[in-house]
């Protein structure tokens, strides 16, 4: 090797070695007691921690209960909370985040009494990393732990300055959150919204359940997510997939290639997973090998969920292996008032729905409600839970004189039985029940059904 050339190396050598003391993909670490934090549950930790967030890097929080507002996340972060180490939500108004700090915030409710703050928040970021510990929204601290009576509004109970969603991302890439706990959200404990590339794994989420609005995992125009693992036990909706955006400056949003895979989901008020929700398109996703229990629907998959939407086009969706206990399996419907459709705003199509291995017991009928000319509802007796003695429990499925609802095929679905009913002498376009499968059909649907 020529002098001059070694020479070079060794110049280029020295010079990287100052320039970068930090090896190539090892994030600095920085323990957030060293700017500060105290961790006692009543000293406001909230500008030591963020001073700790700041340009990014490894930053460990200890064992301890780290009282804090909100915290704004940078790319190229993980923030890994030690075994005994919790973030617990203030109850300080002053400690979050303003309304209007970013155009992308959700704008306070008036109508679910809810703030536009939240504690955890990344929007636009990449590479970011959440692991370990437990993050706390306090919920008790922000509302009475009150039921809502009888006759009341269902958000009577809450207080409007409780904070929104407790984890906020937005447009955010490379997401990986895994093994953490989250409780007591005063809102939806986990929102992703515009992201790619997303991994939770090994998440636990207890909500309270005197309230409503206590989502787990709200996954919104997202794609390449999976979410794996994870125990979500929760008063509302335990995960969503959604595809809303009221900006109409965006390409139209798309909820894609999502897996949800070895959950055990609890609702107590609302669904173990809803499917719907905005104007946009869900599709390409599976719902594979899922506990529900104690819950009041197993799936809702509802197209326009409310009158200031024209709904989303659901297709391509497998729900496989799943084990049902539940007051009812399943909700579809291209609207979600079944009693008064407006024909003039029918919902998006509903199509390419497949259902394989479905077992378990519930206590009322489910739904399948096309989109209408002509209506007609099948209504059964309310039958016990399903023992060995009583059988299975019989599914309702009326659909319509249109085809919106269309193409759905059931595979060794034993319990609750199927049953397919039609308007107008037309039937469900499409849709199959296959070999193996428990199926009831009233008189309605024995004329022009199609079944194999």
């Amino acid at each position: 090797m020529k002098s001059w050339f070694r020479d070079m190396l060794l110049l280029l050598g020295c010079t990287a070695a100052v320039a970068e003391p930090v090896q190539q993909g090892v994030l600095p670490m920085k323990d957030i007691r060293e700017f500060g934090a105290i961790g006692d549950g009543r000293v406001d930790d909230t500008s030591a921690i963020q001073a700790a967030l700041q340009g990014g890097g490894l930053i460990v929080v200890p064992a301890g209960r780290y009282l804090t507002g909100t915290l704004y996340l940078e790319s190229d972060t993980e923030l890994r909370l030690a075994p005994g180490a919790e973030l617990l939500a203030s109850t300080d108004p002053a400690a979050y985040n303003p309304a209007q700090f970013s155009p992308e915030n959700t704008l306070p409710s008036v109508t679910e009494r809810v703030s536009s703050r939240h504690l955890l928040i990344a929007i636009g970021k990449k590479n970011i990393t959440l692991s370990g510990g437990r993050i706390n929204g306090n919920a008790p601290g922000w509302m009475p732990e009150r039921p809502v009576r009888r006759g009341e509004d269902f958000f009577a109970n809450l207080n409007p300055e409780r904070p929104a969603q407790m984890l906020y991302f937005r447009r955010c890439e490379e997401i990986e959150i895994r093994d953490v706990t989250l409780v007591d959200a005063t809102y939806w404990h986990l929102f992703l919204h515009r992201c790619r590339n997303i991994r939770l794994e090994g998440i636990r989420i207890f909500g309270r359940h005197y309230f409503l609005n206590g989502d787990g995992i709200d996954v919104d125009a997202c794609s390449n997510v999976m979410v794996r693992n994870c125990i979500i036990d929760t008063s509302d909706d335990a995960i969503t997939l959604r595809a809303s955006d009221r900006r109409s400056d965006l390409p139209p949003p798309v909820c894609e290639n999502v897996i949800v895979s070895n959950c055990v989901l609890r609702s107590s008020f609302a669904n173990a997973i809803r499917i719907g929700v905005g104007n946009g398109t869900i599709r390409n996703s599976l719902i594979d090998n899922i506990i529900v229990r104690e819950s009041a629907t197993a799936l809702s998959i509802i197209s326009r969920y409310n009158a200031n939407s024209a709904g989303c086009l659901i297709e391509n969706i497998t729900f496989s292996n799943l084990l049902v206990g539940a007051g009812r399996f399943l909700s579809l419907k291209t609207i979600l008032n079944e009693q008064v459709p407006p024909p003039e705003r029918p919902g998006a199509a509903i199509r390419n729905l497949l259902f394989v291995n479905i077992s378990g017991s519930t206590e009322r009928t489910s739904w399948i409600f096309g989109t209408p000319i002509r209506w007609k509802i099948s209504v059964f007796p309310r039958l016990p839970s399903h023992t060995p003695a009583a059988g299975p429990r019989r599914i309702s499925m009326p659909t319509a004189s249109g085809d919106a609802v269309r193409a759905m095929q059931f595979w060794s679905c034993t319990t609750p039985g199927i049953s397919i009913s039609t308007v107008s002498g037309s039937s469900a376009p499409g849709c199959r029940i296959w070999r193996n499968t428990t199926r009831f059909c009233t008189a309605a649907a024995t004329r022009n059904s199609r079944t194999a």
